[in-house]
This record gives structure tokens, sequence and C-alpha cells, in this order.
């Protein structure tokens, strides 16, 4: 599997790009999947390199994930650890709202980093558009860090979300390291 995502943040008026690639490499059945995975991210003036390990486990309606990763940002001669998990109930096989929670020991911000989110896709009938929403609270520094998210996805070969979820390029360990160290700007 490879993914990607590429971000802007508005901070205090300047505009600061953030973005990864990823490459995963895993085993799946009808139950589970279990696979690690190497991304580049770029979080403002600044590149890192992570590996981890990420799981799923599917169940009727239910589809869990959890990962854990290791970035390095030699730029900065720091690195951050972090273990997320989620889950993702499907009310339809194309209407989900997922759960997250990350915790990170986090050389990057000087503290450990607890962010909790949620969010909802929905694709529409007969066709392979999607479109999601998420909200995303951490709290870093004694401070409060909200983020919302907008996305458009775009299927190729999975006929619903849940077919996605469980049998298409769905693992997220990737997604949710690059959430975890782009949650506030480097001081």
């Amino acid at each position: 599997q490879f993914d990607a995502a590429s971000g802007r943040v508005d901070l205090d008026g300047a505009e600061l790009s953030n973005g990864y690639g990823a490459v995963h490499y895993g085993v799946r059945n009808d139950t589970y999947a279990f696979g690690g995975f190497v991304s580049f991210d770029e979080l403002f003036y600044y590149s890192g390199t992570a590996l981890g390990v990420e799981g799923q486990w599917y169940l009727p309606n239910l589809v869990f994930n959890g990962s854990i990763g290791y970035t390095d940002f030699g730029d900065l001669d720091v690195s951050t650890t972090s273990a997320s998990i989620d889950g993702s109930y499907f009310f339809t096989p194309n209407l989900s709202l997922t759960g997250v929670v990350t915790f990170a020991d986090d050389e990057l911000y000087g503290d450990d980093l607890t962010a909790w989110g949620i969010g909802g896709e929905y694709r529409f009938a007969d066709n392979p558009v999607s479109i999601e929403l998420g909200y995303r609270q951490a709290d870093v520094f004694d401070d409060d860090v909200t983020t919302w998210t907008i996305g458009l996805n775009i299927d190729l070969g999975a006929d619903t979300l849940y077919e996605r979820a469980t049998t298409g390029p769905s693992l997220n360990g990737a997604s949710r390291v690059h959430e975890t160290i782009g949650v506030v700007p480097v001081p």
C-alpha cells in the first residue's frame, strides 16, 4: 500500500506546509491484517523518517486499527514515539463514524502528548467518491490544540467504505504518526 497527504497550517497568518508519503507492507485475512510502514514526513521546514508496525481487526460493522511508530527528525536532532488506536463503526457499508486516541512520548514538543478525535465518512451511492469530516483535540504544553479536517477520497477497486476498510488500502499507521507530529508547530 502507498498513501500520502499534503496539508497547510495557518499559524498567525503564516501559511506553512506539512505532508507525508508512506509505503506499507503486510498480510491480511478475513479477520485481521498486520504490517509495517516506512514514511517520509515534512513538518514545515523540517523533514523526518518514520518506521512503525500496524494492525487491524475486523468484526461485523466494526473495524479496529492500532499502530506504534517512531519518527526521527535529523534536522532538529529530535525523535518521537507514538501509539494510536481507533475504531470505526459502519452504520451502513457507506457511512462510518470513527473514534481515535493517540499517545506520544515526545521530544519534539518536550512533553507527553495525548490526543483524541472523532470523524465520519460518507460515500455516495454508485460512486467512488466519499467525503470525510474530522475533529481532533490534543493537550500540549498545557494548551488545548484543536484540529478540524475535511477530506475528499476517491476509491479505486472498492465498492463500499466497509470493503475498503477490510480488503483495500486501509492500513493507517503512517497517517496516525503524521497527525501526531503535525498537531502543533515546532517551537
